[in-house]
């Protein structure tokens, strides 16, 4: 448990300071950044409002730090319901009636669709477009002046380094050490992941709360039967269900690095939308066109292809001088598979460490 949080720790320092380091020496800065208020005005018994509640976290975790969100409930709080009458009075909204009402800086919305949600998101990109300026990480850039490519550069590094990507990289070595042909299996599995993790930036993958939970859920249960299957062969070794598993499918190893490098990138994806997002909506203020766009996120791309597989050769390589140097051999086998069920009941129960959205 306290090697899983150390790791998680790291990363996000590691990714702030390098974030900070780079971008105050490359990037002009503007410190002028606007900060988008958005006010929700809700019934704790409201459906709708339980709806925009989860859209709204959503939408908290893509814009990171320029949008803030403030929630209140008016069906329970006296003050609250005042308020509320006081911010409908000084819109000139007086006879409307009901909840969600949602306010930003510009406008206000009462009840809440999909149509009504995209409006919303479309209201603050705009408003964040109008002042040119995107607080990355606490530190504002002015897009319009910014160098795109260093900035895809940068932001491919930051998620090479996140927890998860991170833990995701640990899975990775756990199960090469099954695997005689170690540089191939990097190779495949770094390219597919980062493969996949372009194209669903490229199209922009929204997931709801929803499919977030059965995406952690079933990456959840995968990596239990991995975790489980490491401590089998640890016990039976030559009579172990894994080694059965080998022998039958060894001819469909490559098909099998790429479905566990997929599984891993929606997982990524799941929790890794900040930096995509804000890096188009820079794109579109900067007014690249769509060469370019495709360009930057090819840069993207490969920053981040890059950076994992120099870890995951590290690691292996970590990894092959210990077990020469203090002949670890099947325990390694046993921690990789204690570590791995850790983080499965951890995905389950706090899936915060990770930065899903619970």
């Amino acid at each position: 448990m306290i090697e899983v949080i150390e790791i998680l720790w790291v990363g996000r320092i590691m990714k702030k300071i390098l974030f900070v380091i780079v971008i105050f020496l490359m990037l002009p800065l503007n410190l002028s950044a606007k900060e988008i208020n958005l006010e929700l005005f809700y019934g704790n018994e409201c459906p709708h409002c339980h709806h925009e509640l989860e859209y709204l976290k959503m939408l908290e975790k893509q814009f990171g730090d320029n949008l803030k969100v403030k929630k209140y409930e008016v069906w329970h709080n006296k003050e609250n319901a005042k308020l509320l009458a006081d911010v409908r009075l000084k819109l000139k909204d007086s006879d409307s009636q009901g909840v969600p009402y949602t306010v930003t800086n510009d406008k206000h919305f009462l009840g809440y669709s999909d149509k009504i949600g995209l409006a919303i998101k479309k209201d603050v990109t705009t408003q964040i477009k109008k002042n040119k300026v995107i607080n990355f990480h606490g530190v504002n850039i002015n897009a319009s002046s910014a160098n795109m490519s260093l900035t895809a550069i940068l932001l491919g590094i930051m998620d090479s380094i996140n927890p998860c990507t991170l833990l995701i990289l640990f899975f990775a070595l756990s199960i090469s050490f099954f695997i005689k042909n170690k540089n191939k299996f990097c190779l495949i599995f770094t390219l597919t992941l980062s493969v996949f993790y372009g194209i669903l930036i490229f199209n922009d993958v929204n997931y709801s709360l929803n499919i977030l939970t059965i995406i952690r859920t079933v990456i959840a249960i995968i990596l239990i039967i991995c975790g489980g299957l490491m401590l089998d062969y640890f016990m039976r070794s030559d009579k172990s269900y894994l080694q059965i598993i080998n022998k039958k499918f060894l001819k469909f190893t490559i098909p099998l690095y790429i479905l566990l490098a997929i599984i891993m990138g929606m997982m990524l994806i799941s929790i890794s939308m900040t930096n995509p997002f804000l890096f188009k909506l820079a794109l579109c203020i900067k007014g690249v066109s769509f060469t370019g766009k495709v360009l930057n996120l090819v840069i993207y791309v490969l920053s981040f292809f890059a950076c994992i597989l120099l870890i995951l050769f590290l690691g292996i390589n970590i990894v092959k001088k210990l077990n020469n140097k203090f002949s670890l051999n099947n325990k390694l086998h046993l921690i990789s598979g204690i570590f791995i069920i850790i983080i499965a009941f951890l995905l389950i129960y706090v899936p915060e460490l990770f930065g899903f959205i619970s």
